[in-house]
Order: structure tokens, then sequence, then C-alpha cells
């Protein structure tokens, strides 16, 4: 790895980070994820496992589950990384349209927004 760097020295090296599941567990059951990332104090993380804890009560009948982590050793230690698993990109489009416009989940939208800011969100296939 760091002959490949020393190659392409623009690159920037970061890591290892190390993050602790505050919620949920991984599912390897789901290859499409999508990973939320948002600005949360560490002094919000009950409230955060509390609306997690909605969050998954909303979607469990559902094909999706949730992890969240939170850091330990990172550049940014006040990144909450929330994980929504899901089957396929359509069963994500699905459930987002249905689930996650909901007004239920609207509601623990809002009331996270009084706690933290969402600053990333990106979708990964895994093959």
């Amino acid at each position: 790895m760091m002959s490949i760097r020393e190659d392409d020295p623009s690159g920037h090296l970061i890591g290892p980070e190390v993050y602790r599941t505050v919620f949920g567990q991984p599912s390897v059951d789901h290859n499409t994820l999508l990973i939320r990332e948002y600005d949360v104090d560490r002094k919000y993380i009950p409230q955060t496992i509390e609306l997690l804890n909605e969050v998954e009560d909303i979607g469990k009948d559902e094909d999706t589950k949730v992890l969240a982590l939170y850091p330990i050793i990172a550049d940014k230690m006040d990144s909450l990384f929330v994980v929504y698993y899901y089957s396929s990109f359509e069963a994500m489009g699905d459930i987002i349209d249905r689930i996650g416009m909901s007004d239920a989940f609207q509601n623990v939208v809002n009331r996270a927004n009084e706690i933290g800011k969402l600053k990333t969100s990106n979708v990964v296939k895994i093959i």
C-alpha cells in the first residue's frame, strides 16, 4: 500500500479509523447500503438511539436493517454513520418511497434535525 502511495504522492493517507456500533448489527443478507453521515455531538447519542429504535419499529415489517456507528478513533469525532441495508436498488427505492416518506418516518427525521445535521449520503452496492 505504501509503495502504491509513493507512486501517487498526491493521494492522502487517512485512517485507520475505528468505530463502535451504537445501534443494530451489520447485515450479510443485504447488498445495497444507504450510508448517511451526520454531525451529532456525543451528548446526543442516547436520543439518537431512541430515534433509531423508532426507525427500526417503523420498518419492522420491511426487508431492511439499520446500523449506526460512532467513532472511537477518527478525524471527525462527531460523525454518526447510519447505514440502511436493502436487498436491491429496487427494494431501496420502494421502501424509501413508502416508508421513508411516511408521516411517521418524517416525524423522526424532523426530531433528528434538532440534534444533528446530515452531512453526506451515499449508496453502495456490494457485488
